[in-house]
C-alpha cells in the first residue's frame, strides 16, 4: 500500500499541509464506516464517496473529526479500540466524549452553576412540573450530541420548550461575552465571538477576536482539559461583566483555524503526531 495511514479530518486548511509532507498518509472527511470486516472502508472525498468507495489495510490513523452520526462514531471508534490500531487521540477517550452530555456530566464538579440533565421524561416530570424552577427565565436547552451550536434552544417562555429524543442538558442563560481557550499542545490561544444574528455567539456565519484570555480562565480550561488527557481541546466559557467566568463545554475537536498564528502551530502539532503514529508501528 502506498500510503497505509489514515488521517480524517474537516480541518482541511491546518491538515492538508502536513498530510501531504508526509508521504505515507491519506486523508479523508468521510463520515462512512472506517471498518468493514477488519478492513479500512474509506472515500477520498465526501462528494465522490458515493462512487468510489474501497478497502485497505490501514496501519495507523489521526481521528480529529466528529461525525454528524452519533451512532458511527461510536461504531468507528469502538472498532478502532477493539483493532488495537495505532490512533491518535485515544480512542478510548474519543468514545468516552463523543455524548456531549457524558462529557459535561464528568466536568460537573468543575462547574460552579447549576446543570440539569435527563430524558423527556425527566424533564416532563421534574422541570415543567416543578414551580419551582431550578433557574429562571430565560435559560438554555442542548439537545442532540453537536457541539456547533445546533439543537441549542433558548427558552424565554414554558412555551418555548421543544419535545426532543435522547439525553438534554439545561443550564442558565449568561449574558457577557462567548470566548474559548484553545489548547494546542503547550500553546494557549484565546478565542471571542461575535455574531449579530445569532443568540448562539459560536454558531455558522460568527466572527473572531484573538485575545488574551484571563488566566483563572486558562488555569480553568486546563483543569477540564487534563481530566479527559487532551493535547488539544477548545473550552468554552462566558465572560460575566464582572470578570467572573462561566464554563460551558469542552470540545475535544476543535477549529484550528482562528488565526495564521493558530494554523500553522497545528501544522507543526500535526506533523509530530503523525510522526510519532508512524514510530510507533516500525513496520508501517
Amino acid at each position: 500500500m502506498e500510503r497505509p495511514c489514515l488521517f480524517l479530518s474537516g480541518e482541511f486548511r491546518a491538515t492538508q499541509p502536513a498530510v501531504f509532507r508526509r508521504e505515507k498518509w491519506q486523508h479523508t472527511m468521510s463520515a462512512k464506516k472506517l471498518f468493514i470486516n477488519g478492513e479500512m472502508n474509506i472515500g477520498t472525498d465526501i462528494r465522490t464517496i458515493c462512487r468510489e468507495n474501497f478497502k485497505e489495510r490501514i496501519k495507523g490513523i489521526i481521528y480529529y473529526n466528529r461525525t454528524d452520526d452519533f451512532n458511527l462514531e461510536q461504531h468507528n471508534l469502538q472498532t478502532i479500540i477493539i483493532s488495537g490500531l495505532p490512533c491518535w487521540p485515544d480512542p478510548a477517550t474519543l468514545l468516552t466524549m463523543s455524548s456531549r452530555h457524558d462529557t459535561l456530566f464528568l466536568c460537573k464538579p468543575y462547574i460552579n452553576h447549576f446543570i440539569f440533565q435527563g430524558n423527556w421524561n425527566s424533564f416532563s416530570n421534574y422541570y415543567l412540573n416543578n414551580s419551582k424552577y431550578p433557574f429562571e427565565y430565560p435559560f438554555v436547552l442542548k439537545t442532540g450530541e453537536d457541539h456547533r451550536g445546533q439543537n441549542k434552544f433558548l427558552i424565554k417562555y414554558h412555551e418555548d420548550f421543544p419535545k426532543f429524543e435522547g439525553i438534554a442538558t439545561a443550564e442558565p442563560f449568561f449574558e457577557g461575552e462567548s470566548c474559548r481557550v484553545l489548547f494546542i499542545g503547550n500553546k494557549t490561544f484565546g478565542i471571542k465571538y461575535f455574531n449579530d444574528t445569532s443568540w448562539i455567539k459560536n454558531s455558522c456565519g460568527a466572527d473572531i477576536e484573538i485575545f488574551d484570555p484571563p488566566q483563572k480562565m486558562v488555569d480553568h480550561a486546563r483543569l477540564i482539559q487534563n481530566l479527559f488527557h487532551l493535547e488539544i481541546s477548545g473550552s468554552d466559557y462566558i465572560l460575566l461583566p464582572n470578570g467572573d467566568i462561566r464554563f460551558l463545554e469542552i470540545n475535544q475537536y476543535p477549529g484550528v483555524d482562528g488565526s495564521d498564528e493558530i494554523n500553522e502551530t497545528a501544522q507543526k502539532f500535526f506533523d509530530k503526531k503523525m510522526e510519532e503514529v508512524e514510530n510507533k508501528w516500525p513496520c508501517i
